[in-house]
């Protein structure tokens, strides 16, 4: 049998005895029908690299300078080496143009290393401007709408003021026929 929980943050599959988790050493000795495994995860963890691995020179291609490299957080640099060891070039382009985006929000030094604190009210102002701006468009429709509505509600009502008035004539008029 084959007893394990993956602990990918910890790097190691913890062995299970009885059923229950264990992190005792011995655990796999003791029961040789438990299995531990031991899993390799890279993990782009600014605590253990640094960023002593600088910006992937095919970035540059992509568009990422040192300003916006230097300024992004290390999830950011961490998702742009992974869409460029994927191949997501279009990714890329949306993640470094949304990070310029939140950079002008930045209330920060040109030049300067990130920042949590600063990039994180960055965030917020970033994210606010975008709900003004898409609650904005979110009315424009909405007007646009109720104004395509008033306009067909009154061209059916002058459809059928003219439907009657027509009606009308054509009683007049068989009426003076028959006079």
């Amino acid at each position: 049998t084959i007893c394990s929980l993956l602990q990918p943050t910890l790097g190691f599959v913890a062995p299970r005895h009885n059923g229950i988790i264990t992190n005792h050493p011995n655990v796999a000795a003791q029961n040789p029908t438990t299995i531990t495994m031991v899993a390799s995860v890279e993990e782009d963890k600014p605590e253990q690299l640094g960023d002593k691995r600088g910006m992937p020179e095919q970035l540059s291609d992509w568009g990422c300078d040192k300003a916006l490299w230097d300024a992004v957080p290390h999830g950011a640099k961490r998702d742009l080496r992974r869409y460029l060891r994927t191949g997501k070039e279009d990714l890329a382009r949306n993640r470094m143009a949304t990070m310029r985006e939140i950079g002008t929000f930045v209330k920060a030094e040109p030049g300067a290393i990130w920042e949590g604190k600063t990039w994180h009210k960055g965030v917020m102002e970033w994210e606010a401007d975008n709900l003004a701006a898409i609650e904005a468009e979110n009315a424009r429709i909405k007007a646009e709408k109720k104004a395509g509505r008033a306009a067909k509600a009154k061209a059916q009502k002058e459809a059928k003021a003219q439907k009657l008035a027509e009606e009308e004539a054509a009683k007049e008029e068989e009426a003076g026929d028959f006079q």
